[in-house]
């Protein structure tokens, strides 16, 4: 058998031959046969007085068959009220080690494990987020096997899901092989409902493979969990990196405090308890926007509208989770320094409020 190496390197060659080949139809037909006018092939059938060739018949049966499970397109009510969707692209990390290891009977095995513990950790990651049948509605897979995952789902549950999936992905693929586990990356593209989605997709991917990056500084052979997200505001999307250089840097101070881990720090859990504190009525996010804005002009201006900020909302306002999410960090202390790098977490905190449709909380 040959290595893996050798094997994909073949692959790969193959598959660049086969895209030169001109394809031929196989449903050659007569001039006696009726065409569709649409596809200029052979009819198979006629409905309704419409010409069918096969693969437009197929197609047609597979989106009625869709249509009738309620799985189809038209029948989902994913915006929120704010008219948001995310995207949410997830990729397996530390696969590529078990499978340059994989014995040749063992491959075929592997793959339904790996299959299934994906599927699972799908399944409980929407049970975790939808109430009811109607909620149901709210997110539909585009793509789920092997290790990656790509979905389209309500703004308000994004967060949540992709949290609970990366979990669950964890604990079902712990050991999965010769006491070889795997963990996963994330990226969320949030967007409003008419964004082109291959733009938004695209973001989701390049998230994800930021994310992938940060987690591999931290552990080569297997990477931790950990997602990243962001806010499409703008119809320029070229790359997440291109982003940070255009608006996500604000007078030194870099915006984008992910990625986010399941347990190294900045985590998750305690991203998700920050942002419910500021959910409430008396948070101080008006003010922390103006304050983000005062920081682009003048740091010493800044720097005392922050601190009345914090003499302001003391008494009726506190958060523990700002220390949790990461040391030093407070009301009046947003800026903390990470490798040498000035970073606050508002600008992702403001951004999911922005996107989520919630309700106050006294």
């Amino acid at each position: 058998m040959d290595s893996y190496a050798e094997a994909s390197f073949k692959l790969e060659q193959n598959l660049k031959i086969q895209r030169n080949k001109n394809l031929l139809p196989l449903d050659l037909h007569e001039s006696a046969f009726g065409i569709n006018p649409k596809t200029g092939l052979p009819a198979v059938c006629v409905k309704a007085g419409d010409f069918y060739d096969k693969a437009s018949l197929q197609k047609t049966e597979a989106y009625n068959e869709a249509k009738a499970k309620d799985r189809s397109l038209e029948n989902l009510n994913i915006k929120n009220a704010k008219n948001k969707i995310a995207i949410i692209h997830i990729d397996g990390n530390g696969l590529g080690g078990i499978v340059r290891e994989l014995q040749k009977q063992d491959i075929r095995e592997f793959s339904k494990t790996l299959d299934k513990a994906t599927k699972e950790a799908y399944k409980k990651a929407e049970g975790s987020c939808l109430r009811d049948e109607t909620d149901s509605k709210k997110i539909r897979k585009v793509i789920l096997g092997g290790d990656d995952v790509t979905l389209i789902c309500s703004a308000d549950i994004a967060l949540d899901f992709t949290y609970s999936f990366l979990k669950n992905f964890e604990k079902n693929t712990k050991n999965i092989y010769k006491n070889r586990s795997l963990s996963a990356c994330a990226g969320i593209a949030y967007c409003n409902e008419k964004f082109p989605f291959f733009y938004a997709v695209k973001l989701a991917e390049n998230l994800c493979a930021y994310a992938k990056k940060h987690s591999k500084a931290i552990k080569e052979d297997l990477p931790p969990s950990s997602l990243m997200f962001h806010n499409i505001q703008s119809s320029n999307v070229e790359s997440f990196a291109k982003f940070i250089a255009d608006e996500l840097v604000i007078n030194g101070v870099c915006c984008d405090f992910g990625p986010y881990y399941i347990d190294n720090s900045p985590r998750i859990k305690d991203f998700l308890a920050l942002k419910q504190d500021f959910q409430k009525k008396n948070s101080p996010k008006g003010r922390l926007r103006d304050w983000l804005n005062t920081l682009k002009v003048d740091r010493n201006h800044a720097n005392a509208e922050l601190k009345r900020i914090d003499e302001i909302f003391a008494p009726k306002w506190k958060s523990e989770n700002f220390e949790k999410l990461y040391s030093g960090l407070s009301l009046g202390h947003l800026i903390i320094k990470d490798n040498g790098i000035e970073k606050t977490p508002i600008y992702d905190i403001l951004q999911i409020l922005s996107v989520e449709d919630f309700k106050e909380e006294e």
